[in-house]
């Protein structure tokens, strides 16, 4: 949305001279009030329950909670606002809710090793509760997600009778106030034994994504596709396993996932320069864990980077950039019809960027990707004509038209220029039914 101020009056309002004074202040005000609103990005404010009941040690059996923990610590960007709960039969603040930095991402991966499968019971309702405690009516200054990982149901008591009405006042109590401060709930299930119905319903309810796994060895890519959908980062798109690092990017982390047999991880520098996990600058943080390796680097030199590793489509350059890309809002889930807008705008220090001669040269496009990778290309454009709104105003608009097949698709946003790229990948789930009920 673009604004435009002038200092001449309302129409219709009389021009003495202390009636355009005050028109004048209140237009000074507005506008001021509208570039705010414009430019004021929320805060993502990402919160993680963690499930430590002893059936852990069944359907968890080697602990990859923690190495999923400490990945999505690492992934976390400065300035988030984040905190760490464990539960069993009572709820642990693992890890403080604050600003994250790197004091707190340095507690944070100690923290994670302390996970454990001890727990005597599995208290839902009370790890909700306590984690959004706080959340009670909506602040437009945070993105509220609530991410929870549990592999059983509500479970306080021997006495049936008290799960049940644990269960039922985070339906009719918690629930509620949820959904008044638009928080948004994504729940996994490592277990096939969990409450499926609630959190769906937790989910459901919140626009937020509901998971089932089950090996935990999937965990590390359904924490990091939610984590994309919490903090929507800016990426750079991977192709054959190339990158390119223009001069916008400040910080890159680069995130690889790694089968058993696959080789150790190398980054090969457009200067010539060829990291690894054993040999790296001391300004590189390599972090190799079980199943991935998180490399972050600042300053990074710009030009083509070259990954020696096994390419792989969950594979992600992140990066911190003065020359973003931001997307309005994407549904988490759908049903089969349903259509929705898909919009994009360059964001430079934080404005909308409408520079005419940058804009003709480059080009907005979504990749819409199924299971069996088939990939559609659709171009975003601003021209005015429906779904875009206003011609030449640097927001770029197509209509995510309905599908005919259910299931889980992946949708990539891209602008590229002969100078730079940008990506933000998003999933999508999409329904044939509404419910499904058991009789």
């Amino acid at each position: 949305m673009t604004y435009h101020c002038t200092s001449g009056g309302f129409p219709g309002a009389t021009h003495n001279h202390g009636n355009r004074i005050q028109v004048r202040s209140w237009l000074i005000l507005l506008c001021l009030f509208a570039s705010f609103m414009v430019q004021a990005e929320t805060v993502s404010d990402v919160r993680v329950l963690i499930d430590v009941s002893g059936s852990m040690k069944k359907n968890d059996p080697h602990n990859l909670r923690s190495p999923a923990v400490k990945m999505l610590v690492g992934l976390m960007p400065d300035n988030t606002k984040s905190g760490i709960w464990t539960f069993g039969r009572y709820v642990n603040m693992q890890v403080k809710l604050g600003k994250v930095d790197k004091t707190w991402k340095q507690k944070a991966m100690h923290e994670a090793n302390k996970i454990h499968s001890r727990g005597l019971f599995t208290n839902i309702e009370e790890a909700v509760k306590k984690a959004t405690a706080d959340w009670q009516t909506p602040d437009p200054r945070y993105d509220r997600h609530l991410i929870l990982l549990t592999d059983g149901v509500v479970d306080i008591d021997k006495d049936a009778r008290l799960n049940e009405q644990s269960r039922r006042r985070l339906l009719h109590d918690i629930l509620p106030r949820l959904e008044s401060a638009d928080a948004t709930v994504h729940s996994i299930a490592l277990s096939k034994n969990t409450d499926e119905e609630l959190l769906n319903a937790l989910s459901g309810s919140t626009k937020g994504s509901f998971v089932q796994v089950d090996k935990a060895e999937e965990l590390q890519r359904v924490f990091f596709k939610i984590f994309e959908k919490s903090v929507k980062p800016d990426t750079l798109p991977i192709e054959e396993n190339k990158f390119t690092v223009d001069k916008h990017v400040s910080d890159i982390t680069v995130l690889i996932f790694l089968a058993k047999d696959s080789p150790a991880t190398t980054l090969s520098l457009p200067d010539g320069q060829i990291w690894s996990e054993k040999k790296h600058p001391q300004v590189v943080k390599w972090h190799h864990d079980t199943g991935y390796d998180l490399i972050t680097v600042k300053g990074p030199v710009a030009g083509e980077w070259i990954l020696q590793a096994k390419i792989d489509p969950d594979n992600r350059v992140m990066i911190v950039t003065n020359l973003r890309m931001k997307v309005d809002k994407l549904p988490n889930s759908i049903m089969l019809g349903d259509e929705f807008n898909v919009r994009a705008r360059l964001l430079e220090e934080g404005k909308i960027v409408t520079n005419k001669n940058l804009l003709a040269k480059t080009r907005f496009e979504m990749k819409r990707i199924d299971k069996q990778d088939h990939v559609q290309n659709i171009e975003l454009l601003d021209n005015g004509s429906s779904p875009d709104v206003i011609k030449a105003d640097g927001v770029y608009s197509v209509k995510f038209d309905s599908l005919e097949v259910a299931g889980e698709y992946e949708l990539a946003i891209r602008a590229r220029s002969l100078t730079f790229k940008r990506a933000i990948r998003h999933s999508l789930q999409v329904h044939d039914s509404p419910a499904n009920i058991k009789i």
